[in-house]
């Protein structure tokens, strides 16, 4: 099943879309949005969506989940009971859900919370606690998003398709809110205690999705709000190489990773590593490592043990 088939779940009305067309219908009261399985990613997202509680109502009731959950309040106000602690939560505020913890939340009677949430596999709890400083025992905080970001998750519950770019778009906006006050997600991290900056974004986006062939760093810019020149500019300062270099090396590592432990043919090499054109993959193989593919598999037999050139 390709990412980007999706099921859209519209006021408890089930429906299915191949192909991410999404057909919704006015008011915008209830959005669900569940991507399907990737598992090689760092932040393992498996659905997004928006309530809007001026118009349904809320569960005033201890209940747990099985995953992990981030909302952020577009608007209004609401109440969070865990671990026997009180929260008022406001517009603004970022507030986190634990898997498999006896929580109550509920908008306020006079002035009722909009919210967008993110749901997570119980498995990137300790990172997500990790990156934005929230766990069970502070479990809320303020947190200034851009009103772009909030624009976009705008943009993906409206759209009559959901395109590749909407997806990555959303995925930046998603990296965006767990970067507002943490450190960039695994290698990235300089250890300097910096925050976070437009290209630790960009390298965690073209990290998450550098084995996808139909990713393309030129949706970069778009996706992070910055010019192409700028973020080229930041990129090539920071990494000594433009985005599209840096992601041309990832790839081409990873094929060499992969050749040391696997006899894959140059096809399956390819899809496994994000090249959408086999000539072009073995051109820039030779390029870089001076060898053929089937000249660098021989060269790994030969050798004693197995290490990239």
């Amino acid at each position: 099943m390709s990412f980007l088939d999706l099921v859209v779940v519209f006021q408890s009305n089930l429906c299915y879309y191949n192909k991410g067309v999404i057909v919704l219908s006015e008011p915008n009261i209830r959005k669900e949005i569940r991507f399907p399985e990737i598992s090689n990613d760092p932040i393992r997202m498996f659905m997004i969506g928006y309530n809007d509680f001026r118009y349904i109502d809320g569960w005033q009731n201890y209940r747990a989940y099985s995953w992990t959950a981030l909302h952020y309040v577009r608007s209004g106000c609401g109440i969070l009971f865990i671990k026997g602690k009180r929260y008022d939560i406001k517009a603004g505020d970022l507030f986190l859900i634990p898997a498999n913890e006896s929580i109550m939340y509920y908008p306020n009677e006079s002035d009722p919370w909009r919210y967008y949430w993110i749901n997570f596999h119980t498995d990137s709890q300790i990172r997500i606690e990790e990156r934005i400083g929230l766990n069970s025992d502070n479990p809320v905080k303020n947190s200034s998003i851009p009103h772009e970001l909030c624009n976009t998750f705008d943009d993906l519950f409206e759209a009559d398709e959901f395109s590749t770019k909407l997806y990555y778009k959303t995925l930046a906006a998603i990296i965006k809110i767990l970067s507002s006050d943490g450190e960039p997600i695994d290698s990235f991290n300089s250890g300097n205690g910096r925050k976070p900056s437009v290209v630790d974004d960009a390298l965690q986006i073209i990290q998450l999705n550098s084995s996808r062939a139909e990713f393309s760093v030129s949706d970069l810019p778009k996706m992070l709000f910055v010019s192409q020149r700028h973020l080229g500019k930041l990129f090539k300062e920071r990494t000594g190489l433009t985005p599209v270099a840096y992601l041309s090396e990832m790839r081409l590592n990873h094929a060499a990773e992969l050749l040391n432990d696997s006899d894959y043919t140059v096809a399956e090499l390819c899809r496994k590593v994000g090249f959408g054109d086999e000539i072009y993959f073995m051109k820039q193989f030779k390029k870089k490592f001076k060898l053929t593919v089937k000249e660098y598999k021989l060269r790994i037999k030969q050798m004693p043990t197995k290490n990239n050139f």
